[in-house]
Order: C-alpha cells, then sequence, then structure tokens
C-alpha cells in the first residue's frame, strides 16, 4: 500500500518498479536484482547516480542514431542551439532525430538544468516517460553530475500523466533511501505522487505519501495536496473525509484557493449535502475569493437535484450578477433543471440563447432538448439534422428517444410503458424491443441519462 520508503527499515533500493521493467528493457543495464520489499519484487539497477549505471549495447538512445555517421561537433556551436534542436524537433514530431541529436551532442556538461528540464518535458510528452528518465540518466552518466529537482519533477509528471504511479514511487523511494542521496524531493514531488494515488483512487496510499511528508523537516504540504486528497475522496463520494481533509488545511494556517473550494462544493454536490455547500460558499466569501461560473453551476445541479427550480434558477442568475457570463456546462446544468420542473419553455429559451451567443450545444443538451421536444409533441427532425450538421452524432440516448417517441405516435411505448421508464428493468425492457439488451454499458448509460434529466 503506497510508499516504499514509509518502510524505512526495507534496505532495497527501487529505480525502475515491476511496472516499468518491460519498459525499462532497451533503456539501461548494470546489475539487475530483485529485492524483496512489501510482498512484491523490486527491480533496482546499480550505476550512475542510481548506482555506476552502465550502458547496454541496446540502449535506446544508442538505436535511434546506430545509422548516423559520428561526426565531430564544432564545439564552438552555441551551447543553447543543441538543446533548442532537440526540444524543436521534438515539438515536431520528430522524435527519432531528437534522441539522434542528444545522443550525438558532446557538450552535455554545458547543459543548463534549464535546458534539462525542458528536455525530459518534451520527451514525455511526445515519446514516453521511459524515453524521457532514458535521456535523464544518459545526461547524469556522460556528465557525472546529478539533475535538479526540477528535472525529477519534470520526469514525474510525465509518469502521472501516464497514470505510472509505482514508477514515481521509485523516483522518492530512491532519493530517500540512498540511491540518488544527492537530490531530495521537495513538496511538488510529493504533491505529484499524492495526486496520482488520489486519481487512482488509492487513497490510503495517497495518505501514506502524507504521512511520510509530514515526518521530515524540510518539506510540508501545502494546499494543493490537500486538494488532490479532497479531490480524490470526492471521486470516491466520501465527503466526511472531504470535511476531515478540509479541517486539516485550516489547522496547517493554509488558505484554500477557488480551485479548492470549488472541489470541495462539487463534493458537496456528489453528496447532495445542500447545507455543507452553502457552508463552504460562506466560508469562500469570508476568505475573500470570489466565485466563478463552476462554482454557481455546481450549486444549479445540486438545487435541481434537491427539487428547488426557484434556487437553481437563482443560482444561473448569479452567474451574470457576478459578472460572468454563462459557459456551456452552466447552460447544460439549467436547461436540465428546467426540464426536471416540467418548465420546456424555459429550457428551450435557454437553448436558443446559447445559441444566439456563439454557446454551441452538446450531445448531452441536444439529447435533453429532444426529449424535452419529444415528451410536448413537437418534431425532432430538424433538431437531429441541426446536431449532426454541427458534427455531433447520435448516441444510444438519442436512438432510443426517437425510437420510443415513434412508437407512441403509434399508441403504444417500449414494452407497454406510458412514461419514459425510471428503472434498470423497465430500460432493460424497453431496449430489447430495440434488439440491444445485451449491451450492457448502453443499458446503464441510458439509465442514468433519464435520471439526470427526469
Amino acid at each position: 500500500m503506497g510508499l516504499g520508503f514509509i518502510h524505512l527499515s526495507v534496505a532495497s533500493v527501487g529505480v525502475c518498479g515491476d511496472s516499468r521493467k518491460s519498459a525499462c528493457k532497451g533503456f539501461f543495464v548494470g546489475y539487475c536484482n530483485v529485492a524483496r520489499s512489501r510482498g512484491r519484487s523490486r527491480l533496482y539497477v546499480s550505476g550512475s547516480s542510481f548506482g555506476n549505471r552502465e550502458r547496454r549495447e541496446d540502449h535506446v538512445l544508442s538505436e535511434a542514431g546506430d545509422s548516423a555517421d559520428d561526426e565531430e561537433e564544432d564545439e564552438t556551436t552555441n551551447r543553447n542551439e543543441r538543446p533548442r534542436e532537440i526540444i524543436r524537433l521534438l515539438k515536431s514530431g520528430k522524435k527519432d532525430l531528437a534522441l539522434e541529436a542528444f545522443r550525438k551532442s558532446r557538450l552535455k556538461d554545458e547543459f543548463r538544468d534549464g535546458d534539462l528540464v525542458r528536455m525530459v518535458q518534451e520527451f514525455s510528452r511526445k515519446s514516453s516517460p521511459q524515453v524521457a528518465e532514458a535521456v535523464l540518466r544518459e545526461f547524469e552518466t556522460e556528465t557525472k553530475r546529478t539533475a535538479d529537482i526540477s528535472a525529477y519533477n519534470a520526469l514525474m509528471k510525465g509518469y502521472s500523466k501516464a497514470r505510472m504511479v509505482q514508477a514515481i514511487d521509485d523516483i522518492i523511494y530512491g532519493m530517500l533511501n540512498g540511491s540518488n542521496a544527492e537530490v531530495k524531493p521537495d513538496v511538488i514531488s510529493f504533491g505529484i505522487l499524492i495526486d496520482t494515488y488520489a486519481k487512482l483512487n488509492k487513497m490510503p496510499a495517497a495518505e501514506s505519501v502524507l504521512r511520510t511528508m509530514t515526518s521530515m523537516e524540510t518539506v510540508q504540504p501545502d494546499a494543493y495536496i490537500f486538494t488532490s486528497l479532497i479531490r480524490g475522496y470526492a471521486t470516491a463520494n466520501r465527503f466526511e473525509e472531504v470535511k476531515r481533509c478540509f479541517s486539516r488545511l485550516h489547522d496547517a494556517n493554509l488558505k484554500p484557493d477557488l480551485v479548492l473550494y470549488n472541489v470541495a462544493i462539487g463534493a458537496a454536490k456528489k453528496a447532495r449535502n445542500v447545507s455543507a455547500a452553502e457552508a463552504i460558499y460562506d466560508r469562500m466569501r469570508e476568505d475573500g475569493i470570489h466565485p466563478d461560473v463552476f462554482t454557481f453551476t455546481a450549486f444549479v445541479q445540486l438545487y435541481a437535484n434537491d427539487g428547488e427550480f426557484g434556487l437553481a434558477k437563482e443560482a444561473f442568475e448569479r452567474i451574470r450578477d457576478h459578472g460572468i457570463e454563462p459557459d456551456q456546462h452552466a447552460y447544460c446544468a439549467m436547461i436540465v433543471a428546467c426540464n426536471r420542473a416540467g418548465e420546456f419553455d424555459a429550457a428551450e429559451e435557454l437553448f436558443m440563447e446559447m445559441k444566439a451567443v456563439q454557446i454551441p450545444p452538446d450531445l448531452a443538451i441536444y439529447n435533453t432538448m429532444i426529449s424535452i421536444r419529444s415528451r410536448i409533441g413537437q418534431e425532432v427532425e430538424s433538431l437531429i439534422e441541426e446536431m449532426h450538421g454541427s458534427g455531433i452524432r447520435s448516441d444510444h440516448v438519442t436512438d432510443w428517444i426517437i425510437a420510443n417517441k415513434k412508437r407512441k405516435s403509434m399508441g403504444g411505448s417500449f414494452a407497454g410503458l406510458e412514461e419514459e421508464p425510471s428503472s434498470l428493468l423497465e430500460i432493460t425492457q424497453a431496449m430489447r424491443e430495440l434488439g440491444r439488451a445485451g449491451d450492457v454499458e448502453q443499458v446503464r448509460g441510458l439509465f442514468f441519462f433519464l435520471c439526470f434529466v427526469a
């Protein structure tokens, strides 16, 4: 569970976790050993900054340029031009040429820290974080110099985007347990790992990282880390933990920002806790933080879910009262609220208004409007044609609404239903008549859509 370095008695040093074992093949060599740690194997390599790492014959960076002539590099070449050239090649999608240019460079020791950070970032984006790590390791090997924490943070962000949390765990573990003792993790490093665990819904592991972090004298959590935890607990629908994290943040004398408040309000919305959301909003205003369109959209949805159409409408109107223009999500939330309350004319007005101000409806809005017009007996073909003309394709929800409208026009409805179904059983019966009852994802998607707009 969580960070290897929490178990400080474990002597094994992690560099390439199991999740990277195959990916790292061809990048590094040394003495590959398997150490048992926390009930799993930990692949580690001795050499360079992580122990004197030797270069393999099939090293990925060498592979990229084996066919190229090893021309002598003019040392008068502008030392800033080589990294810039590499980055230009990466941005233009020429990752193999970028690797070749990096391999041929004989001025790596003149690369500035910022150059290395940008190269690691671009190799992560355009190729893979594994290749970015290979670049970083070769830089360290050839210059006999350890990259600074900014370069490692750039690498870990690449692994985070790829959801390769064990790779991040291994890198930080090495920093804290001797294999890369020359560089230490900072608050950004820990934040990346905590955020990645939270996004993977591994909250016990995220909390373990936080405990290790707070036990150190040199680094303490910031508001971003608590935002990651709150977002993770909100996704898991654990609102009590959200409130606890909020209290811990205040206890640490950290001031929440707008993003954190919005995450907390979103968590209260998901828990359908109106009073908690309103309390968080009041605290936000006391802290002098101004709400944005996301804040008010959350309240539109919250009040609509609670059957309070008047309050939902008021929350929508407050968007403009604060000098903000509603966006697509705000319009969608309010149109759905109108549909739920039976305010079909108001929904139609909002639909026309958003198009008039050049905010394009998305599939969810079109499906809601198709459902509304179908309910009140209006034609929907022109709306479907408009949707297709804007490049939006129908989905199973659209198909079901259209098919049900046709059945009703013939005096019936799916499976003898007079109204749109409201249970999974009824949905399944209706979809069976369409020949789609076996498509579990479509059945579930339709059920949740109808629950949302009903």
